[in-house]
């Protein structure tokens, strides 16, 4: 196959093809093509392979990208990658330019900020395919959530106006996708929707097809088109690479499951999710795998206790391990906390980790995480002003999840008879059903038949969750 031929494959996202022209490299541009598709691919095994190659058979400029490129594959597959110590100065600007952002993306997995920050400042992009891979992970520093959505829609129309290949695309997916999900893009959402519309996707892009259609099932969600984004989200289950990224989906079914009111099939994905989760191998674990446990953790904590609270556990062991606690994600320990504020059955510990995920999030910009935690913080303290917080996040996104939660709280007073008011008094009070059925002169049949349609009414299964639920609800009225 000749040098052309390869590269149209190349940009047209058929990688099997260009695998199997290229078994073993004989020219610096075939060892090139093979690391950029074992890069588009994550098989950082076969990003090695052609690195070492790139280093034997390129020019000075190509030694130098080859062994940046096989640190980057011993940090990926959680070796301890040896440190890139390299001045692009030397070099052309094109290989400079890619040296210097493997260089911004390794400082930034070892949580190194303004070392990335400054990689990247020094980057003179040469080509479309630069310019879009430096602004996505530059928009991975930006705590301002707007500032990252107009920086992700730049770097999306530059890479369809420059007919880029369809695996560069999902440099800016992944971003778009947990933009999305956290905030609710209003026009700019529609706006990413159109252009993801305009991709020409081959069917040799799962993983990048996998966070553009999460992104854009949120999107539809956000407008209330409920629909289609349970469709999107079918499609993108069956291009999930993984358990965690299986379970990433199942959640975000139950979150747009009750954002329509369908709690029938909320339930039955969470369950789903919970499978999922469960098969997980922690000893390959990487970001993908805490992230789907501790992001799940407010919508299947109320079902199963427990059970979260084995997963959170197991996903508290792989952050603290030597492999993924180098390399992790910088929101990671964010969501950690919250999803202990969550799980944490002794108050003054529940508070302290929710304030510290409160803190985390409104730092970064994610709003509606930062108002879970204080909903959570609220339930630790009952001091009213964490309601505040959470109430004034969720009146700007009506149709959301936590907007609902908190409606349900403050309204809960108009669902109850007089009756069931006197019953949850007594609730709250801690009284025996006998003592109930006393002191309301009914039986204790009745008193559990009340108490059986007030778990169903305010969605809890305990009866210390229904007593704090009236206890909250007179506060908040």
């Amino acid at each position: 196959m000749n040098t052309s031929a390869l590269e149209r494959a190349f940009h047209a996202g058929n990688y099997p093809l260009v695998l199997s022209a290229i078994r073993d490299p004989q020219t610096a541009f075939e060892a090139r093509l093979l690391l950029n598709v074992g890069a588009r691919q994550r098989d950082w095994d076969l990003v090695d392979r052609a690195a070492q190659s790139l280093q034997r058979l390129g020019d000075d400029s190509e030694r130098v990208l080859g062994k940046a490129y096989s640190v980057l594959a011993e940090r990926a597959q959680g070796h301890s990658a040896r440190s890139l110590d390299i001045d692009p100065s030397g070099l052309d600007r094109r290989t400079a330019a890619d040296v210097a952002y493997i260089q911004g993306l390794l400082a930034w997995a070892g949580r190194d900020s303004e070392a990335a920050r400054r990689a990247l400042r020094s980057v003179s992009p040469v080509t479309v395919e630069q310019r879009v891979k430096i602004i996505a992970l530059q928009s991975w520093f930006t705590t301002n959530l707007a500032r990252r959505a107009d920086m992700l829609m730049a770097a999306l129309s530059q890479a369809i106006e420059g007919a880029v290949d369809v695996g560069l695309l999902g440099h800016i997916a992944h971003p778009l996708a947990v933009l999305v999900r956290e905030l609710d893009l209003g026009d700019l959402g529609q706006r990413a929707e159109d252009l993801l519309g305009r991709v020409p996707w081959g069917e040799q892009a799962p993983a990048d097809r996998y966070y553009t259609d999460r992104a854009v099932a949120w999107v539809a969600a956000q407008r209330g088109d409920y629909i289609s984004a349970l469709r999107l989200l079918d499609r993108t289950a069956l291009r999930a690479l993984n358990p965690a990224q299986c379970a990433v989906v199942a959640t975000d079914r139950v979150r747009i499951c009750t954002m329509a009111g369908d709690t029938v099939n909320a339930h039955v994905a969470a369950l789903h999710a919970f499978e999922e989760l469960e098969l997980i191998a922690w000893d390959r674990a990487v970001n993908d795998e805490p992230y789907a446990v501790y992001s799940a953790s407010d919508v299947l904590a109320p079902i199963d206790r427990e059970r979260m609270r084995a997963l959170v556990t197991r996903a508290d062991a792989a952050l603290l391990s030597p492999v993924l606690g180098a390399a992790s994600l910088p929101t990671l320990p964010a969501f950690r906390d919250l999803a202990h504020a969550l799980l944490e059955t002794d108050s003054n510990a529940s508070l302290r980790f929710a304030r510290r995920a409160y803190r985390a999030f409104h730092n970064i910009g994610y709003e509606h995480r930062a108002a879970s935690a204080a909903l959570c913080a609220y339930d630790a303290s009952r001091a009213r002003h964490w309601m505040e917080k959470a109430k004034s996040i969720a009146l700007k996104t009506p149709r959301s999840i936590l907007a609902r939660e908190v409606a349900r709280r403050s309204s809960v007073l108009r669902h109850v008879t007089p009756r069931r008011r006197e019953l949850l008094t007594a609730i709250a009070e801690h009284l025996t059903n006998r003592e109930i059925a006393t002191r309301l002169s009914i039986s204790e049949n009745t008193v559990k038949e009340h108490i059986r349609v007030l778990h169903r009414l305010f969605k809890v299964s305990r009866r210390a969750e229904l007593a704090a639920l009236w206890q909250e609800a007179k506060e908040v009225a």
